[in-house]
């Protein structure tokens, strides 16, 4: 059998990692940089045709600020394969989400979202995980057999919901940095936490998304994850800033997912004229450089 992944960052190579644990399956990885690499079932290639030819699917890993390029450079190789993305974000152009665009650009409704728990670094451990996964069933049923016993997955058919939570986790993980680097106890941290689970109940509410959507691996068990283990490069990023940090050094050598969703996410607040005033106050805080306040904010709700 052969795997796709398009993206050959920190997770897409450590999915590949485990995913060709089984040396039965071929693992193809897509990297920008001008390499071919044989490392036992797993190939590393910048050839989009030999990477997804004839593949049985398709995952896509890349870094969300190239994931729509990365989607055009598929589509003259692509033959209708099943897609699930692992991408975290979302644009603020027509479609907001990936899994929309997707099927739009490539011209398939085999398109689906996974998300959860997991650091790409304990990939390596082969230990349990969880993964929840937005697709039809069977290509739910193939993700599911292509991952060691040790996965567990549960089937959701929503994907909207599944991105709004994914994204939304990293931004919040911002606020909780924040306020850990202003050296705000744990209450305090949860209590800005659970408001801000409010706010994303009211996007899934007006994106028609079932709230039940936090109830998942890829809702709370991924929020949980990223707001409080300092590995979470997006929390770091809050605490530094809190700090006084220089961060450059930091965004040189790390993906700051939620600082660059949060902004695209203001501008969807604004062209939906929703009122979600915890992630506007994060967006003034980061981008403005407007006062820690987070929860002071919390009174005037």
């Amino acid at each position: 059998m052969k795997i796709s992944i398009i993206g050959s960052g920190v997770y897409g190579l450590a999915l590949a990692h485990t995913i060709g644990l089984n040396k039965k399956q071929q693992v193809y990885v897509w990297t920008e940089q001008q390499i071919h690499e044989e490392q036992d079932n797993i190939i590393i290639s910048n050839n989009y045709q030999e990477v997804i030819e004839n593949t049985n699917l398709i995952l896509i890993c890349t870094s969300s600020k190239f994931y729509i390029d990365t989607i055009k450079n598929l589509q003259p190789y692509y033959n209708n394969q099943p897609i699930l993305i692992g991408t975290k974000g979302f644009t603020d152009t027509d479609g907001y989400f990936y899994d929309i665009i997707t099927k739009e650009l490539l011209k398939t409704q085999k398109c689906g979202y996974f998300a959860g728990p997991t650091f790409a670094k304990d990939f390596y451990d082969e230990t349990p995980f969880g993964l929840t996964v937005a697709t039809d069933k069977d290509t739910y049923i193939l993700f599911k057999r292509i991952l060691p016993k040790y996965a567990h997955l549960e089937y959701i058919n929503e994907a909207i919901g599944l991105e709004i939570c994914s994204v939304t986790k990293n931004i919040i993980a911002l606020g909780c940095g924040l306020l850990k680097g202003i050296n705000m106890n744990e209450s305090a941290i949860t209590l800005y936490l659970m408001n801000s689970v409010k706010e994303v109940s009211l996007l899934l509410k007006h994106f028609q998304s079932n709230s039940s959507i936090l109830f998942t691996y890829g809702g709370f068990g991924d929020l949980y994850l990223t707001t409080k283990d300092e590995s979470s490069r997006n929390f770091t990023y809050g605490f530094k800033l809190a700090q006084n940090d220089d961060l450059k050094e930091f965004e040189n050598n790390n993906t700051v997912e939620g600082k660059v969703m949060l902004e695209i996410l203001i501008n969807i607040i604004k062209k939906e004229d929703l009122n979600l005033p915890l992630f506007t106050s994060l967006y003034e805080i980061i981008y403005c450089n407007k006062e820690i306040n987070l929860l002071n904010d919390l009174n005037n709700l």
